[in-house]
């Protein structure tokens, strides 16, 4: 098997076998991912005190009507709404990751000039503008998350590349917050799982954490390059989880 997909109905993936693609139901597809279920009351799975629950780039422009948009985008937000009405409480700490692009140079294209979805995008999550605030499906929760802002100045998808104000005229990368908050493992989920989600991964297992991927919590902008991510995330030694909270 090569891959796997959560398609936009949520309900089934596209697995790749030996090089075919074949829709088949959760069970099946759970199972040979190994796909391991959320239990916070039994302790095994979560331990709070030092796991993270990072939250990607849940913004406008990256659901429906946005300017960069994943289709599952708005579906994916309300289904991390509902995670974390049921599980924040398993985290020590919270962070949502965001795009707030200023002048990203080259990873905007020019004016008249067609993007290649591959370096050079839309312009999207312009700082201070409706299409970088976080999804309102998402903001139904009413706890508390750090904000990590990304990319003022150049391009920037892993949310390790971003920042937080964590007091009056304290800046600290995410990679320094983690740290300070005696963090060891992270859960990741977000928007796109083919791109800032799957850096965010990368960059949390270079730095040392154990990583698990809230796989029903994702979503992706292309079916291949999903599953291109997927396989990648599971050969460097990430875990994928099916979150038992969808909203």
């Amino acid at each position: 098997m090569t891959g796997l997909v959560l398609t936009a109905s949520g309900c089934l993936f596209w697995v790749c076998v030996e090089g075919t693609r074949e829709r088949t139901d959760f069970s099946r597809a759970l199972f040979s991912w190994s796909v391991s279920a959320i239990s916070c009351d039994e302790g095994v799975f979560l331990e709070k005190q030092t796991r993270a629950l990072l939250v990607v780039d849940v913004q406008y422009d990256f659901c429906p009507g946005g300017a960069l948009a994943v289709v599952t985008g708005m579906d994916v937000a309300h289904r991390i709404c509902g995670y974390l009405e049921s599980f924040a409480d398993c985290y020590a700490v919270i962070v949502f990751t965001r795009d707030w692009h200023h002048d990203p140079g080259r990873h905007f294209a020019a004016q008249g000039e067609e993007p290649d979805f591959l370096e050079i995008w839309p312009p999207h999550c312009v700082a201070g503008t409706k299409g970088a605030e976080f999804s309102p499906a998402l903001l139904h929760w009413t706890g508390q998350a750090i904000i990590v802002s990304k990319g003022h100045w150049s391009a920037a998808y892993s949310g390790f590349q971003g920042t937080a104000d964590i007091s009056a005229g304290r800046e600290l990368f995410l990679q320094g917050f983690l740290q300070e908050s005696a963090v060891g493992s992270v859960d990741v989920c977000g928007l796109a799982t083919d791109y800032c989600v799957a850096a965010t991964e990368h960059d949390a297992m270079e730095n040392g954490y154990k990583v698990r991927m809230l796989v029903d919590l994702c979503g992706g902008i292309a079916a291949d390059s999903t599953a291109r991510a997927l396989t990648r995330f599971v050969k460097a030694g990430g875990e994928l989880v099916f979150s038992e909270a969808v909203a």
